[in-house]
């Protein structure tokens, strides 16, 4: 199983795929200019983006958006036997209706599952890919449900796809917490992670209300050399979250010795803004990664930028704490703007 594409629903397609394109580099395949509704269709490395929005009230598009936030409405997966998936379906009670590919035109299934999210499967065929590309592949995917819910959903994903958890943890601060658990297929190639809020005051929960339902709050996208990644990027206009100081320190501490960075590759780090964590003594496996701000509003989905060196596993646990912080941050400047 790989994910084939994610579809966005957004306000405005044609700005949002400019966005795309002009600040991470992704390029055009296709527009499509229909009646009621406007379609771009973006490709970077093995990366698929469909960004579709309204041209009437009378789109489906439009009748989404009134009742979730823009965002991704769609992950979309290929699989060795789409059989499989129908008769799981069948068992889960679920009516699958048919699709078709937005590039290839092949037909496919497509069904509801939770909140605001849908699933579409295509049987398998060889991806687009651009090797020389920034943005590699989607390296995980992450889907809020509201409190209560994360061991009903997660049950329902292992049985309809046959993931397993592969983590889970929980991450707590003087505002707010979560609940994680971290899916994965059998393959390695699909991470899918899972948060419910611990509290009515977690960040999480400002995404359920924002979101106004369960709903995919960030996308990772994998890079093989983030520094210069996020560097091309926040110079044609990406916004990053802010990481607090003491982090940096925190970090220079803990690892100064172990892992033999320079004082300019501290700098550089803390400059960027990117996180940086490692789970064995083994220096060489680091996992690096950043986090951009809210694409559609305070509250709304963000996007991620990761780096495993030496095939580092896991989401940077020991980040989770920082990006929380930070978006905490985040959200206590913006309430005390509007008061």
């Amino acid at each position: 199983m790989e994910i084939d594409h994610l579809h966005l629903y957004v306000e405005d397609a044609q700005q949002t795929g400019n966005w795309f394109s002009q600040t991470l580099g992704f390029r055009p395949l296709a527009r499509r200019i229909e009646t009621h509704s406007h379609c771009e269709i973006l490709h970077q490395g093995a990366i698929l983006l469909v960004i579709s929005s309204p041209k009437s009230v009378l789109s489906p598009i439009s009748q989404h958006l009134q009742r979730f936030a823009p965002g991704i409405v769609n992950v979309a997966f290929r699989v060795e036997c789409l059989k499989i998936y129908q008769e799981r379906l069948k068992a889960e009670n679920l009516v699958p209706r048919a699709v078709t590919h937005p590039l290839s035109g092949r037909l496919g299934i497509s069904f509801s599952a939770w909140g605001s999210l849908q699933h579409s499967v295509f049987d398998a065929e060889t991806p687009l890919s651009l090797p020389s590309a920034d943005l590699q592949a989607i390296d995980h995917v992450v889907l809020n449900v509201p409190q209560g819910q994360l061991s009903s959903v997660s049950n329902w994903y292992q049985r309809l796809f046959g993931w397993r958890i592969q983590q889970i943890f929980e991450i707590e601060t003087p505002y707010s917490g979560l609940q994680s658990h971290a899916l994965m297929d059998a393959s390695g190639r699909v991470q899918f992670n899972l948060n419910e809020p611990t509290s009515a005051t977690s960040q999480i929960q400002t995404f359920l209300n924002h979101h106004r339902g369960a709903g995919i709050q960030h996308i990772a996208f994998s890079t093989k050399n983030i520094l210069e990644t996020v560097k091309q990027s926040c110079q044609h206009g990406l916004q990053v979250l802010g990481v607090p100081k003491i982090y940096y320190e925190q970090l220079k501490a803990r690892g100064q010795r172990l892992l033999g960075l320079s004082r300019a590759d501290w700098e550089e780090l803390e400059r960027l803004q990117i996180l940086l964590d490692w789970a064995t003594p083994d220096s060489k496996r680091l996992l690096m990664q950043i986090f951009s701000e809210p694409l559609f509003g305070v509250g709304s989905c963000f996007l991620e930028i990761i780096e495993r060196r030496e095939r580092a596993h896991g989401f940077g646990e020991g980040n989770f704490q920082a990006l929380f912080e930070a978006v905490e941050a985040q959200e206590r400047a913006a309430d005390f703007s509007q008061a």
